[in-house]
């Protein structure tokens, strides 16, 4: 399991074993062994009847045992059901209608007090929508740009960043409050970027990526950005009109300044798609295209 998706292990409290029924257990050897060869017949690994909360029966397979950690998947609802309704009713949260937004602390319109914001991957769209944005609204905060070697040149003449390095220059960078945002995905990028700021990188966002493992890394933790979040407290803060003048200023903002720097490449079908997929985590598109799939 730890291989295939790695998770990090939170320190929960002791844990009470559950009861079991002795003499007085009122379920029919016979009817377990239909539950059992039910549960074989489909290959489950694993099986416990509950009975009044006490274990009536529970029988392993494939080398599973009592001891082995698997993963939740739907069971964790329930776990997660009562978490919701301790938390309400301890007043850490108003309603389960609550969006999420609301309570991420770290949520912050001046960089979290940074005077530099360092983008990887900055050959990307997205991360030249970024850009683009604290350069309309931040012009303050100086904008660094990483980039490979290949795709410096084009990063550069963008006009989107204050200055434009490669991977390999991270080290060479001055000292100052920062924020990084990464789009590369890549760890040890990240992890250069962490060892070289320590104390003085005041957050961490990772955008693209499912989960974050356990790094241990200097600086601040990594946190993942989840855009539904932030969009829903963007529109309740601002309200429906104002939030999409907002985002239609935001947009055009991008357009304007990624004009002439980026050329539309039309293609049509699944095998289009396909190639083009290959081309790009193999990085060797272009960055300077735009390429758009049609059915």
């Amino acid at each position: 399991m730890d291989a295939l998706q790695p998770r990090q292990i939170v320190k929960g409290c002791a844990a009470n074993p559950l009861p079991r029924f002795a003499s007085d257990n009122p379920l029919p050897a016979d009817v377990f062994a239909e539950m059992k060869a039910y549960s074989d017949s489909q290959d489950g690994a694993g099986l416990m009847v509950l009975i009044d909360g006490k274990v009536a029966g529970e029988a392993y397979r494939e080398g599973v045992d009592e001891d082995t950690r698997a993963f939740s998947f739907s069971m964790h609802k329930s776990v997660m059901a009562l978490a919701y309704g301790a938390a309400i009713e301890d007043g850490y949260i108003g309603s389960i209608d609550d969006p999420i937004g609301d309570y991420i602390e770290e949520r912050a319109d001046d960089w979290f007090g940074a005077e530099a914001l360092i983008l990887t991957n900055a050959s990307s769209k997205t991360a030249m929508g970024l850009a683009s944005t604290a350069k309309q609204n931040s012009p303050e905060t100086k904008r660094i740009g990483v980039t490979s070697e290949g795709n410096a040149d084009f990063t550069e003449e963008t006009g989107l960043y204050d200055k434009v390095i490669t991977y390999g220059e991270i080290g060479n960078l001055p000292i100052m409050p920062s924020v990084v945002v990464d789009f590369a995905g890549n760890a040890e990028v990240l992890a250069k970027v962490h060892e070289h700021f320590g104390d003085c990188l005041k957050y961490s966002c990772l955008v693209g990526v499912t989960h974050i493992d356990d790094r241990g890394l200097p600086g601040a933790k990594p946190t993942l950005f989840f855009a539904p979040d932030h969009a829903v407290a963007l529109f309740k803060a601002h309200g429906p009109a104002e939030a999409g003048a907002m985002l239609a200023k935001a947009w055009q903002g991008f357009l304007s300044a990624a004009e002439g720097t980026v050329a539309i490449e039309e293609h049509a079908g699944l095998e289009a798609a396909r190639a083009t997929y290959l081309e790009m985590i193999g990085g060797h598109v272009d960055p300077s295209k735009g390429i758009v799939i049609k059915p």
